[in-house]
């Protein structure tokens, strides 16, 4: 069952170039014929076939006879109309993108995608839909088949129980009236006060060299080539990447305390539309959500995803926070102008020579007040107190209230 058919003179037939209550302008050539289709993957005959009862798949092809097909042509398997469904939507919204083609059940090598979409900039993200059970070792072994052919993936599915979502870059979409037109879940934002957990840390007695880099992957190789990124891989950038594909992680300095963990959360539903747009503009990146990072659930139950898409200015932020939370000295920084605004209003994170990250306090309005208040209404005046085993948690509903174990308020650190 396919959406695309070649024809001898007609060349490729897709479904998805019409809407699907059009009638494709050469669908009484091919309909209630004998006409000269094949399946594009396997060479195979094929008919037009129509069913205006069907709620969405009212057109489609399918093999004239299943024993005529290839025993692995994936075309020749029947498909829920949900399923051909998000194939003609996903389709449909990423041709509205100038940059941007659909090519619709495209085979490779070892591989194939519902939709894969090619950009002008020669890069290729495959949309596949998987709404059927599938287990995560072979979610896991498809999506690393299109990782060895360069090829970056989002998978997609309506069932929140699947056990391998959020393992691979993926998105929920809505059920129900509205199906196929919005996003429920699979991308996170920081949270408006996204620093949890924070300590403090004797910065006096901090020396470069006690920096240790933060773990690597004990994961084979294969697995460290998968296409999202991990904060090891994006904290080794000198920028925020815009591109998909990771670069192969190298040190990163970490105290042997951590000061924090880095929140992110769960905004709400998104536009189906809204969603592919970050995808291929490259303003999403699929990133893993481990190390000193971490999900906040809505409520109790709430299913957490260790992958989600994460846009590239929290990425910024979040790798400035790292380096907070990660213990990093916070030094003044005289004499110096901001690298983005030309501003001189400015902290130095220092991990250890190179390992720097400058907070601007225009650009980085909110880190910078809270590394400033942190820094010098926390940590110092613990230190000179002598009052180093009272470690100082953050409250749940501020970034900036922070108390100790105890219990007791410490001074509340600037509001905003």
């Amino acid at each position: 069952m396919a959406s695309t058919a070649n024809h001898t003179d007609l060349g490729l037939l897709d479904l998805t170039d019409f809407e699907l209550d059009d009638v494709p302008t050469w669908w009484p050539q091919v309909h209630r014929a004998k006409p000269p289709l094949t399946c594009r993957t396997c060479r195979a005959p094929m008919t037009a076939v129509q069913n205006l009862n069907n709620r969405w798949r009212k057109r489609f092809f399918k093999h004239l006879a299943a024993e005529q097909a290839a025993p692995d042509c994936w075309l020749r398997k029947s498909e829920s109309e949900e399923h051909f469904f998000l194939k003609h939507e996903l389709a449909r919204r990423i041709r509205e993108f100038p940059e941007w083609t659909a090519d619709v059940e495209h085979s490779g090598k070892d591989w194939r995608a519902d939709v894969l979409a090619e950009g002008t900039n020669g890069r290729r993200i495959a949309f596949e839909v998987q709404l059927s059970p599938a287990s995560i070792a072979e979610i896991s072994d498809r999506t690393a088949r299109y990782a060895d052919a360069g090829v970056d993936v989002c998978w997609v599915t309506d069932n929140r129980a699947a056990t391998w979502f959020g393992t691979v870059p993926s998105i929920l979409i809505q059920p129900g009236k509205h199906f196929g037109k919005t996003v429920a879940d699979g991308v996170r934002e920081l949270m408006r006060a996204p620093l949890r957990g924070i300590a403090a840390v004797d910065v006096e007695t901090i020396e470069p060299r006690a920096f240790t880099p933060l773990p690597g992957h004990s994961a084979p190789l294969r697995n460290q080539e998968m296409p999202w990124w991990t904060w090891p891989h994006l904290a080794a950038l000198t920028e925020v990447p815009t591109m998909v594909w990771p670069c192969k992680p190298m040190p990163f300095p970490a105290a042997e305390h951590e000061r924090a963990q880095i929140v992110f959360g769960f905004y709400g539903t998104r536009s189906l539309r809204s969603v592919l747009k970050g995808v291929l503009d490259g303003d999403l990146l699929p990133v893993a959500l481990g190390g000193p990072f971490r999900e906040h659930t809505r409520s109790e139950g709430w299913n957490t995803t260790p992958v989600v898409w994460v846009s590239r200015t929290d990425i910024a932020q979040a790798r400035k926070l790292l380096a907070f939370a990660a213990g990093w000295r916070v030094l003044t920084q005289s004499g110096s102008a901001c690298e983005t605004c030309g501003g001189d209003d400015l902290l130095l994170l220092y991990g250890w020579e190179e390992f720097t990250a400058q907070v601007c306090s225009e650009c980085d309005a909110d880190l910078y007040t809270l590394v400033r208040a942190v820094h010098e209404q926390i940590e110092y005046p613990q230190i000179t107190e002598g009052d180093r085993d009272a470690p100082i948690r953050l409250t749940v509903n501020h970034a900036l209230v922070y108390k100790k174990r105890t219990g007791q308020h410490a001074a509340a650190a600037a509001s905003g």
